[in-house]
């Protein structure tokens, strides 16, 4: 393995988010690999603060940079995730907000604070959404 250095560029970036999540997928894991992602969180949350200030990001904007970030679908993140798809849709289209354990499930996932995604914000057509549930709740 070669020496972890502080990452000055996107590429070494990209490479060192790739390694850890290469780790971290690994069953078993010896205390050299763990040592080793534990530094490349290190350094990947010091590039990620200084680069993608998320203090004024919209917590579903960024749950779609993050997507993207990795290359994955929706679909996808809710398959390695555990989160109901109808959910995540729903998260993502602004028509409900974040529970605790989706908060904790997506930064865990994504190696981020889980103050990205526990900020207030407002859900679209929220009467309409309420009103859905509502007549759902009717028919069964």
């Amino acid at each position: 393995m070669n020496t972890l250095k502080v990452i000055k560029t996107i590429d070494q970036y990209y490479q060192y988010c790739d390694e850890l999540e290469s780790l971290n997928a690994k069953k078993h894991i010896t205390a050299e690999n763990e040592e080793r992602a534990e530094l490349l969180t290190v350094l990947i949350e010091k590039w990620d603060e200084e680069h993608h200030p998320s203090a004024d990001i919209h917590p579903v904007e960024l749950l779609k940079q993050l997507m993207e970030m990795h290359d994955l679908h929706a679909s996808e993140l809710a398959r390695k995730t555990g989160i109901d798809k109808t959910v995540l849709s729903k998260i993502m289209n602004h028509k409900k907000g974040f529970s605790k354990d989706i908060i904790r499930a997506l930064a865990t996932y994504f190696k981020v604070n889980q103050e990205a995604f526990n900020k207030p914000y407002s859900l679209e057509d929220s009467k309409v959404v309420e009103g859905a549930l509502a007549k759902r709740g009717q028919r069964t």
